[in-house]
């Protein structure tokens, strides 16, 4: 499934550069950085009171492009805090000695006032064409970038409040999957960026709040997927994370039943039972990585069993 990178791909994506010249002229001035071109474009959408899903997402696009102040890579001595828009991983740097000599990491900046504006632009198109999911997708992905993550949650819940109502009739222009594909694929994106945010929270209370959104997601999907395996490990995840097996256990073996196939399942499970000291059911389940793993599967489930083995009692 195609992912939003970019928010400007969010309009490509969708294939808005349409007959309408008007859009045309548009996303050629926003792909040339043309200040006037979008300038007079965007006034002329305005006054033509066109209420179409492309007008809308080209407002959006002006909005996300103005609010964007800077992105690059940073080096600095300051560890940056919880303010700081960081995408992908922090590198510490070392000095001669080995000592920590700073830190270069990915950052942006951004104008909360423009972006604000952005999202009220798409949240209007939204209420207008509500079964247009690439545009509750555009939003979602936005907050994921201002780092919004209660905002982000009510988005994902938002979407599948509505997707709980009228998933036949939903669109996604361009997606070349099914649309529950489309749906269960990309909140499962949206969860593993949740779950990155939980592991880089700053705080225990901090952390607490995130996995109770991430642990809602779950819930709210399986509420409309029962059966979805992938939720099901989700809910796994937010019960390892504090260390509570028990409920962890219980996840995995219900996705067991529906995927007893499930190599991601089943080393989990096996990890599991490693960490409850249960060595039987940690043999038990590192065979079946064996009997349906993939090459690298089967050779990592190996190489556990042999360690199984060599730390007998």
């Amino acid at each position: 499934m195609k992912r939003f990178f970019a928010i400007i791909l969010f309009a490509a994506l969708c294939g808005f550069a349409s007959a309408q010249s008007i859009y045309e002229r548009f996303y050629e001035a926003l792909q040339n950085d043309d200040s006037a071109g979008i300038a007079s474009t965007i006034g002329e959408m305005r006054a033509s009171g066109d209420q179409s899903a492309e007008r809308y997402i080209a407002e959006y696009n002006y909005y996300v492009t103005k609010a964007l102040l800077y992105s690059g890579m940073v080096t600095t001595t300051e560890y940056p805090d919880a303010s700081v828009h960081v995408n992908g991983d922090i590198y510490t740097m070392s000095d001669s000695t080995g000592e920590t000599a700073g830190y270069m990491y990915f950052a942006e900046e951004w104008d909360d006032a423009m972006a604000d504006s952005g999202i009220a632009v798409i949240a209007k198109g939204i209420g207008l064409h509500p079964d247009r999911l690439d545009m509750h997708y555009g939003k979602i992905h936005f907050l994921r970038q201002l780092r919004r993550w209660n905002d982000y949650a009510d988005a994902i819940h938002s979407t599948l409040d509505y997707v709980s109502k009228h998933r036949k009739t939903l669109v996604f222009p361009d997606g070349g999957a099914p649309i529950d594909t489309i749906l269960i694929e990309g909140i499962l994106d949206y969860e593993r960026d949740l779950f990155g945010a939980i592991q880089d929270a700053p705080d225990s209370m901090t952390f607490v709040s995130r996995m109770g959104l991430l642990r809602g997601i779950a819930e709210h999907m399986l509420r409309i997927y029962p059966d979805d395996v992938y939720s099901m490990n989700i809910m796994a995840v937010t019960y390892q994370l504090v260390k509570d097996r028990e409920n962890t256990l219980k996840w995995l073996l219900k996705a067991e039943k529906v995927n007893p196939n499930d190599v991601i399942v089943l080393n989990n499970i096996a990890d599991t039972y490693h960490m409850l000291g249960d060595k039987k059911n940690e043999r038990k389940y590192l065979q079946k990585m064996i009997k349906y793993g993939d090459e690298e599967t089967v050779e990592k489930a190996k190489q556990y069993l042999e360690e199984l083995d060599n730390n007998k009692q």
